[in-house]
């Protein structure tokens, strides 16, 4: 009953989570500021392709350590979960160390946002919302 319990609280949570992290989400992926229709668009210098181009590795190479921490983290989650008799105590715990990687992950997202934006600033940021919002109905609905 109690496992059933956590489960469905981590369920919940882990179902909330892209709504909480949409923010960070909304960027582009990828070195979008390479593509040369974007990068024209946006009216971006070279200089502000490679500031671009040293965030990104810096975040990448961030998120891939996040992440392997995260996947740490919820292994060691199943592995208590599954565990007889259940230790609630040590569940609730585990899951308090899921949940604060998986904020510092989403929280180096945004970040990564907001350097974008800072790097490029408030006008063309509002431009590439409104190319990502565009790419990504191109993508969803086949090309128009």
């Amino acid at each position: 009953m109690l496992k059933n319990k956590l489960v469905w609280i981590l369920f919940a949570v882990v179902s909330l989570f892209p709504v909480v992290s949409r923010a960070a989400e909304d960027s582009p992926a990828g070195r979008w500021w390479r593509l040369p229709q974007v990068a024209a668009q946006l009216n971006l210098s070279e200089q502000e392709k490679q500031q671009l181009d040293s965030l990104y590795l810096e975040n990448r190479k961030k998120l891939i350590d996040l992440k392997s921490s995260l996947e740490r983290e919820r292994l060691v989650l199943e592995d208590i979960m599954d565990n007889e008799p259940l230790n609630e105590q040590q569940a609730f715990e585990q899951f308090r160390k899921l949940n604060k990687v998986r904020s510092i992950l989403v929280e180096e997202r945004f970040r990564y946002f907001l350097e974008v934006r800072k790097i490029i600033g408030s006008d063309r940021f509002q431009k590439l919302k409104l190319l990502a919002d565009a790419f990504r109905k191109r993508d969803r609905f086949g090309r128009e």
